[in-house]
């Protein structure tokens, strides 16, 4: 610590108690008329209503970030936890192999007590064969039954093939911390001293 600081300076101590004539940098508001040459310095930069108080900055839970075209001076930013959205994720999916099962499966085939009177199968189902001249097809197949019967069920089983696809979504969407690590000092700052003079 400097014996004569220039007003405004700010540095960080270890110490639990903050010297005569400094402050805490905790965005407090202080009396323009009491403190004219800091005032002079910050104005309004980091809050107060600029007739009768102004403020100092806030590094309380915050670190210094030297000013860049993204941080101008006095703007404060970022949180100190996220949460990840999906446009965030690298590309991925999630696999379920391909897979083989068996299942039982019984199905009822229907059939017309009638005489049959098509021999193509197409919208048609199982019937008697009606007799035709020689060498002609028979009419095995009814078409526009009005009560066709039901055979007897017939059982077997099967094998399916799962085809290959993706889960649903997955995950609560919790904030993630993302402070960086960390040791608690005291930001102050000079409430008199030099006035710096400009370059």
């Amino acid at each position: 610590m400097s014996a004569d600081p220039f007003v405004g300076e700010i540095i960080l101590v270890p110490y639990n108690f903050v010297p005569r004539g400094w402050a805490i940098c905790n965005g407090q508001l202080l009396s323009i008329a009491q403190y004219q040459a800091l005032f002079s310095l910050l104005g309004t930069t980091y809050g107060g209503d600029g007739v009768r108080t102004f403020a100092l900055p806030n590094l309380v839970n915050r670190f210094a970030l030297g000013v860049n075209t993204n941080a101008q001076l006095g703007q404060a930013a970022g949180n100190n936890s996220t949460t990840i959205l999906a446009n965030n994720l690298p590309p991925h999916n999630h696999v379920i192999a391909a897979q083989t099962v068996s299942a039982a499966v019984t199905f009822t085939p229907q059939a017309s007590s009638a005489g049959g009177n098509t021999s193509s199968p197409t919208d048609a189902i199982w019937a008697n064969a009606n007799d035709t001249t020689t060498g002609g097809t028979l009419d095995t197949f009814a078409q526009n039954v009005a009560q066709p019967v039901n055979m007897k069920a017939i059982q077997g089983s099967a094998q399916v093939t799962i085809p290959l696809q993706t889960t649903s979504n997955t995950g609560s969407g919790q904030p993630i911390n993302i402070t960086n690590p960390y040791l608690g000092l005291y930001y102050i700052i000079s409430l008199e001293g030099i006035y710096p003079s400009r370059q």
